[in-house]
């Protein structure tokens, strides 16, 4: 018996369709992920309009901060008021730094004085109205951007899930080939006269 006979039926297209599909989830996969980074680059980059009004009236107070030096306890200047007290005198971070309050993003203690000083500092009555006004601002724009980026994750799932079942079909279509050539019986030989 021949060496062709015996020899089973490759199964190349079927291995080149299920690669095709497997490429094409991949590619939909990448571009549901470019797509969900540039919408979140979108809505860091949004600010509501009214932030940029002015603050609270006065010059905004200066953070206190405790250190030590020889064998007692120091209160020096610090660089800023740390996100921690501006949220304890119910301030947006985001918004007190555009009013010209002094953010420290590396400290992490929050310190009494400090969270009375800007609550007093903040309690201006324009201040207070304007602080409501720019933090609901701050959510229906957060909100929004959600309701985008939840739209726009829906239809890139839609096309997935379309590419998915189209993968499906060809997978299908390439097994039933190959079920078909292997059912195929090899030509018989011919014999030389």
């Amino acid at each position: 018996m021949s060496s062709a006979a015996t020899k089973k039926p490759k199964g190349g297209k079927k291995k080149g369709v299920v690669k095709e599909a497997e490429a094409a989830i991949k590619k939909t996969e990448t571009a549901v992920r470019k797509d969900v980074k540039k919408l979140a680059k979108e809505v860091e980059g949004r600010r509501p309009k009214n932030i940029g009004q002015p603050g609270p009236a006065g010059r905004p107070p200066v953070a206190l901060v405790q250190s030590r030096h020889g064998s007692g306890m120091v209160s020096r200047e610090g660089r800023g008021f740390s996100f921690g007290e501006i949220s304890g005198a119910g301030l947006v971070p985001a918004v007190a730094s555009k009013w010209g309050l002094r953010v420290d993003m590396r400290r992490r203690s929050v310190i009494d004085g400090n969270v009375a000083s800007v609550r007093s500092w903040a309690a201006h009555p324009s201040a207070v109205g304007r602080a409501k006004r720019e933090a609901e601002g701050v959510e229906r724009g957060v909100e929004k951007a959600g309701k985008e980026i939840e739209k726009e994750a829906e239809k890139v799932a839609a096309e997935a899930e379309k590419a998915v079942k189209k993968a499906g079909k060809e997978v299908k279509k390439a097994e039933k080939a190959v079920g078909e050539r292997a059912e195929k019986k090899p030509r018989a030989k011919k014999k030389a006269s």
